[in-house]
This record gives C-alpha cells, structure tokens and sequence, in this order.
C-alpha cells in the first residue's frame, strides 16, 4: 500500500545506492597517530632542557657572583642560606596551588599552555630584578619570585606530559624529560663555568662554586643512563604483561586483600560480599580507564581496526584474571571505543554527558532497583512518575492537579521502543472491546478485522519516519508494506495535502487507519511537519495522532523555537528520547499519553510481580528496567530547563555557523558546497554535499541525471574515507529531490559544550583535503 518508497536512508543502515568500491583509488590520506614520534618528543621535552637549564646557570655563576657582590666573600654561605630558606616554603605552596589551579582551569588556548607562558614570561621580569638588585631583601624577592614562577610554567608542563603521553610511551618519554633536564644542567653548569673562567680545582675562596661543579659533573652518566632505563621500563612491562611476571611478594598481598586466589582469579564469596580494599582496587581501575577514554576524546582512532577483530569469540574460552580482564578492557573496550562526544565526530545523535551521569550510574547499579513493579524500586517508581508528569506539563500544558495514580506516560529503553509503544496503544484504539469482541490484545488481528469489516489497516507517516514506525508495524501485524509514505515538499516536511487526500481514498476503501505520524524533528535532515495542520486532519478523522519527537523534544525549552512545535498539544502520544538533546546516557526513552487512560488498552498483569496500580510494569512494553530515568530527573534539576534551552540554542548557533563557513567556498562563478536545508534548518542538523571541480562550474538546477550520479559516487568516497582515516567523522543519507536520489553528508550538532567553531572549521577542512585528492581520480 505503499504510495512512494522511502528512500531515505542512514548510511548505517541498509542503502539503496550504487557504491563505489575505493580500493583502486591511489590515495593516501594521512592518519593522525596517537603515538608520538621522537621528534615530537624532543620538542615535547625541549622544555625540560630550558628549565633545567636555567636553574642550573643561576645557582652555579649568577647567584654566587651576585651574593659576594652584595654581602662580601665571607658571608655568601650566609646569603646563601637566607635566599634558599626563604624561597623553599613560598615555593612548596605555590607548586600546590599551581598543580589544583591548573587541573579545574579551561581556556580557549588550552588548559596547560597559557600557565606554562605566563610563568616563563614572568621568571623573565624576575630574572631583571636579580641582576638589578643591590641588596639581600631585594634579591631574596627576586630569587623568590623566580623559583615560585618557574613552578606556575613546570607544575603544568608536568600536567601536559601526562595529557599527551600514550600509556604505551610512558618509559621513554619519562626518559627523555629526564634526560633534557640533565642535559640543560650539565650546559647550564658548564655555562656558568666558562662565563666565568672558573678553576678546576676547588679552592679557599670558590669553594662552595667549584665543588657543586664538581657535583654536577656525576650528572653526566645520568644523561645516558635515563633514556636506557626508560626503554628497559618499557619493554619490561609488555614481556611482563605478556608473560603474567609479576613481583611475587606484592602479589601475594594484594591478592589478599582483593579475595583473590593464589592463581589471580576472584574467589566466589568475595565476589559478591566484597572487602573494602577490593571495591577501592576495581573503582579505581575503572576510573582511570574513564579518565584515559575522556581524555583522548580528541583523537581519532580506527574504527575499522576494532570492527574486524581477528580474534572474534576467543575471548570468552578461558576464564581471565583480575589483571587480565582489565588490561583487556583497556585494549578492546577503552580503546576501541568510539569517541563520540569528540568535537571532530559530528555525526552521532549522542552528545556529551554531564559529569555527575558516571557517578549517577555507579549509584544506580549499586541499588540495582526493578521498575517494573513499585515493591522491586520503591522510591525510584515516584522519581519516575514525578519526571513524567513534569514532561506531560511541558508538552501539553494545563494547569490541572497531577496525581500519583495516574499513568501521563511510560517509560522505555529507547525513542524507537517509545514509537512502537505508541503504535500499539493505537492499534488496540482503533479495535476496542465490544459485547462480541474481547479486544484485540486477547483476540489478535485477524478477529478485528472481520469484527470490524476492514478491508485493511494502515499507518501513514512522512517518507521521512523514523524505521522504527515500520518496525512497529510489522511487530503488531500490521505489515510494513501498510505503512502509507506521504512524499514531502521541498523543506523535507509531509506534503498535508497529499497527505488528506490518501486518508480520504483509504477511508473510502474501507481501510482502518491506525495512526498519523508527525514528525519533530527527522533524523536526516532535523525537519519538523506542520503539527497544526496533521493535528487536525487526525481530529477530523477521529484517528491517533502520534508525534515522534525522538530528536527535538527539548525544542520546548527555547522561547525562541518553541513556536515550531505549534499543535504538538494535539498529538495522543509522544515519544521522547533521552540520550540525544537531553543529554542522558543511552537507555532512556519515554512515550506520553494526552489521556491518561490511553495505557489501559495495553495494561496486563502478573500474580507473582506486577499488582499494584502504581506498577509501570503494567502498561510497559518491556519488562524488567533499571531506574534510568533518575539521569533525566538529575539533568531536569542541575542542568536546569535553562541549562537545556542554552544548550539547545547553542548547538542552533553552531549550525548556523557551519553553514556560513560552507558558503564562504561558494562564489558566483563556481560552487563548492551544495547545502540541502539551508532556508529550513529546524533542529541543527545539515545535509549538504562536495561537488567536484569539474562540476562545480554549473549551477545546481543544471546538473543533469550522470552529473547526480557521479557527484553522489564522489561523496560516498569522501565518507568513506573520512571515516576509516581521517581525524573526523560525518555519516551521509540519501534525500529524493524532484524524484533524484542524492547522496548528502550530514552533520549533527549537539557537542555546543565541547565543539568550537575552529573545530567544525576542522571537519569541513579535512573533507577538502580528501576531496582535493579524489578530485585527480575524478578528472582522469
């Protein structure tokens, strides 16, 4: 009963276009690594050598030279004494302070550099009043000053090593911030040596000068003794690794206190009846996993790689060690997990999480609380139908008194499940009981059909709709193929008069009409129909009205955006999905009723769990569920609704942006970009396409039907590419314009927190750089 075929398509998903393969494309796309070479390393580190550099000159020629200037020969010890005393307590305190300050500080040129340049900076104003100073008191500020700026540059030069080193490179690069760092004393030293002509040989009156030259002269061995060491350390610890040696004494007292046996596995009792020690060793194991995973968000790794694992389901032969599990969660879980809150991987649907939800979800699988029924969660069975009846406030308004025994919603583990809820409970409205009929939930399909004298059921929606309408429809019976998609106009939004005129022919042709999909926001191109208008053609109709506003639900917040959602009051269902805008963790989505009775054509029951009238578990599709809701409860009382609605208008903003920067490539003379929603961009999401050199002469309206097929066999390259070697990530759909199928790219944005303009500058650049590249192919 399809009128057209939707043919808009994820490129995760299964695709009707023509692919190219790209293996005989001769290009090479450089991959940003996250190992560091040993030419990074030695700018890396080439600071160590300054400062260590530095440090060393002063004390060996500047600050002897100076105290016998200033207090004679016979009391430099004295001096001596008095400007170290006074400097060390200031500058333990500052290091302190450096180190807490630094680690909570954020700015747009990073959180460690501009520490480490304004301490340089300042050691140098210090360093003048060392060499202009005539008296004790002023030089023991000076001196003071220095050491204590030289702490605000290297306590956070420390914080940077850490940042950048790969665990893999901890040895060597500890080696080589070692090794600078004796080099530059070694040249300090010998600096101040020659700058001063000084003897060899200690005597009377440079003893103390000549004997820490001396001294430092034993730090030569040390210059090729740390980067062995650290090399030793390195190799070490992967034979160490790869052949379980571990040092026997610790152990033995670790594994005592973590229940485990003399082999490193967990015992049973410990297991589940933990000692303090053992939940102390594993949380903290997992949380610096979670730190090494955020902390790398910026860099890309190969999705690829983790996707076809030459060892798939040998992991699971073999019980694993304590130690083992781990170090295997690290390899294949951390880092091969994709870095989708990364500024540079616009293409997800997920965003980044407040820091307080990893916390939240530790609290929620410690109380390990069942929603399906009031006696197996208790508190959080309020926390849920409190946050539902807020949401049901928001949506469809009124000022009437929410009570506890009311069912405004359910919720669900995802947006699609929500979907499919919403089909269902208008599957059962549109076949109600009767004195000859006991209900469609207790007598199926077929039995309403010939009770109601159908000559068929259907559901219409835009083309646009969501796969999980179609999923519904062939989860309840009604088929797939009897979901009605209406084209849409040159916005993406459903065509309502097309859209009237297929409910009154399928009215006429006796056919039952389940539900009308509209939609608030598409997941290709972000596009919200006309609510108004499909609301009331459903009235008229007396059919469910069911809103998908998986994607643009928080839209609600914005005073500025909230007038798209005009007539979203009429729908009978919503369906809400947590993990995109709102910002929750994945597993959390939710499906509003305008009438609180509409749950009852779905509610069952259960002897042994589900009695109570509160239990969710009677109206919910799933079973068993966690108390995820307690994420959006959170986010609804920190974040704030005013936190949503910035966060929301934010991301607008960054749209707005990436279009701007697409058409600054564009003249009129040639086109670069050829954006699809640029006068219709509802909820921040982009499709556009690269259009070739050698194409990009023509206007858009006069690319012929070969030139669409090349242009989309160029773009699914460039994704291609981009995805399996670039440092960024898009996905690409497929749109049908006048009746042509486009290959698009699509951006999502919804990372306003942790994406700047510089870094979709980034993505759009690095798409450039690939499409110059397959634009030599393209030509010959």
């Amino acid at each position: 009963m399809n009128e057209t075929k939707n043919e808009v398509i994820s490129g995760n998903e299964k695709n009707t276009e023509k692919e190219l393969s790209i293996r005989s494309l001769p290009i090479s796309i450089k991959v940003e690594e996250d190992i560091l070479t040993t030419k990074k390393i030695l700018l890396l580190t080439a600071f160590s050598f300054g400062n260590q550099f530095t440090f060393f000159l002063i004390n060996i020629n500047v600050l002897p030279v100076h105290l016998d200037i200033i207090m004679g020969n016979n009391d430099v010890g004295k001096g001596n004494a008095i400007v170290g005393f006074s400097s060390a307590i200031p500058l333990v305190l500052f290091s302190v302070i450096c180190g807490s300050l630094n680690d909570n500080f954020t700015s747009r040129f990073g959180k460690r550099n501009p520490w480490i340049i304004i301490g340089s900076l300042l050691q140098l104003l210090c360093l003048w009043t060392l060499w202009s100073s005539n008296s004790i008191l002023g030089y023991t500020i000076g001196y003071t000053g220095f050491m204590c700026f030289s702490a605000v540059s290297s306590v956070p030069y420390s914080g940077l090593i850490n940042d950048v080193c790969p665990p893999s490179q901890n040895g060597k690069i500890s080696a080589f911030v070692g090794g600078m760092g004796l080099v530059g004393s070694i040249f300090g030293a010998a600096t101040g040596i020659f700058s001063d002509q000084l003897h060899i040989l200690p005597n009377d009156e440079t003893a103390a000068r000549d004997i820490s030259i001396w001294h430092n002269a034993f730090l030569l061995p040390q210059i090729f003794a740390a980067p062995i060491a650290g090399l030793i350390r390195d190799y070490f610890q992967i034979v160490g690794t790869e052949n379980k040696i571990q040092c026997l004494d610790e152990i033995s007292k670790t594994h005592n206190k973590l229940g485990i046996n003399k082999d490193g596995f967990l015992d049973l009792k410990s297991t589940f009846d933990p000692s303090n020690e053992q939940e102390l060793f594993f949380q903290e194991s997992v949380e610096n996993l979670g730190v090494k995973f955020h902390s790398t968000h910026r860099i890309a790794n190969s999705i690829n790689a983790f996707l076809h694992p030459p060892d798939l389901l040998k992991h699971l032969d073999k019980k694993l060690t304590v130690s083992e599990y781990l170090k295997f969660i690290e390899k294949f879980v951390v880092d091969g997990a994709s870095r989708s809150s990364s500024p540079f991987r616009i293409a997800h649907m997920s965003g980044p999480l407040p820091f307080y939800s990893k916390h939240l979800s530790f609290l929620l699988t410690t109380l390990n609380q069942n929603l399906v029924a009031a006696q197996g969660s208790a508190s959080l069975t309020v926390i849920e139908k409190e946050t539902i009846a807020e949401l049901h406030k928001d949506f469809y308004g009124g000022e009437f008194e929410r009570r506890f025994e009311d069912c405004y919603g359910i919720v669900t583990s995802c947006g699609s499940v929500a979907n499919e809820t919403a089909i269902w409970i208008a599957l059962n409205k549109c076949f109600p009981p009767s004195p000859q009929f006991k209900g469609l939930k207790r007598e199926g399909l077929w039995k309403a059909m010939k009770e109601f004298s159908y000559n068929g059921v259907a559901i219409i929606g835009s083309r646009m709709a969501h796969y999980s309408i179609q999923t519904a429809a062939a989860l309840t019976g009604i088929g797939e193929e009897n979901f009605v998609a209406i084209d849409t106009d040159s916005n993406f939004k459903i065509d309502t008069d097309m859209l009237r005129r297929k409910v009154a022919e399928l009215k006429s042709a006796n056919v039952a009409i389940v539900a009308i999909i509209g939609i608030a926001g598409t997941t290709e191109t972000g596009s919200i129909d006309d609510l108004e208008e499909i609301g009331n053609i459903a009235i008229e109709n007396e059919v469910h009205f069911h809103v998908d506003a998986c994607w643009g639900a928080p839209f609600i917040y914005s005073p500025r955006l909230k007038n798209l959602f005009k007539g979203i009051e009429k729908a009978d269902t919503i369906s809400i999905d947590g993990h995109k805008q709102f910002h929750t963790p994945y597993g959390l989505g939710m499906v509003l009723f305008k009438d609180v009775n509409q749950s009852q054509h779905i509610k069952k029951s259960s002897q042994y769990a589900i009695r109570d009238s509160v239990d969710l578990g009677q109206k919910s599709f799933e079973g068993s569920r966690p108390g995820n809701i307690l994420y959006l409860h959170a986010n609804l009382l920190l974040l704030g609704k005013e936190g949503i609605k910035a966060s929301i208008e934010n991301n607008y903003n960054n749209s707005k942006k990436f279009v701007n920067y697409l058409k600054s490539f564009n003249s009129l003379d040639k086109n670069v970009f050829q954006i699809f929603n640029e006068n219709n961009n509802d909820t921040n999401i982009i499709v556009y396409r690269i259009i070739p050199k050698p194409l990009g002469k023509k206007k858009f309206n006069e690319l012929n039907k070969n030139d669409n097929i090349s242009i989309n066999e160029f773009n699914i390259n460039l994704e291609k590419i981009q995805t399996t070697t670039g440092r960024c990530f898009t996905s690409r759909t497929v749109l049908k314009i006048n009746d042509t199928l486009i290959t698009a790219l699509r951006v999502v944005f919804i990372n306003s927190v942790l994406c700047n303009e510089d870094d979709l500058k980034t993505v759009v650049n690095e798409q450039l750089l690939i499409s110059q590249k397959l634009e030599l192919d393209f030509s010959s």
